[in-house]
């Protein structure tokens, strides 16, 4: 099988998981509560998520280089509201929920159980896994990985330098 033999579908992560649970398309990216669901399927299986890769499948904030340079403020401000969001998920679990649930149109019960499996990092994890610009971080093979994928399905014509698209500044210079 190639990938000339898939269909691709666009569908939102929520449509994804529910095609696949109804039985209307045969595969599915998607995340909690879908997963879960897909998983208590007797014709379902998941082949990766968090659970078995926590540092491969995350979610990451990327800024353009020109905003980056015009609006440097903005990016350590963007940090310290993170931070902070974090700290009142830990402190205040509950109301932090409530306050996202209408948002990620999931139910609090959806949302807790999306947090069992997909981490909600720190900046000090985050800081972890970007590395520094002298001792690069696990997100530097990931972005080799992927660009040498993505190279072999003929979707890009080259690897690009991590280091290039990747800069873990901010992150280490942020003292909260």
């Amino acid at each position: 099988m190639s990938l000339n033999d898939v269909k691709q579908t666009d569908l939102t992560s929520g449509d994804a998981g529910a095609a696949f649970v109804a039985g209307s398309v045969p595969v599915a990216v998607t995340w909690e509560p879908w997963l879960s669901k897909a998983e208590e399927n007797p014709d379902g299986h998941v082949l990766a998520s968090t659970k078995e890769y926590p540092d491969i499948i995350t979610d990451e904030v990327a800024f353009s280089p020109d905003f980056v340079k015009e609006n440097p403020d903005s990016i350590t401000a963007f940090l310290k509201g993170y931070a902070m969001a974090v700290d009142f998920l830990k402190s205040n679990p509950d109301d932090a929920i409530a306050d996202v649930t209408d948002y990620l149109g999931q139910s609090p019960e959806d949302v807790k159980a999306t947090m069992e499996t997909v981490p909600i990092w720190s900046i000090e994890d985050s800081k972890k896994f970007f590395g520094t610009a002298d001792s690069p971080g696990p997100i530097n093979e990931i972005f080799t990985k992927s660009a040498e994928f993505w190279k072999e399905l003929g979707e890009t014509d080259n690897v690009p330098d991590p280091s290039e698209a990747i800069d873990p500044s901010f992150l280490q210079d942020f003292s909260g």
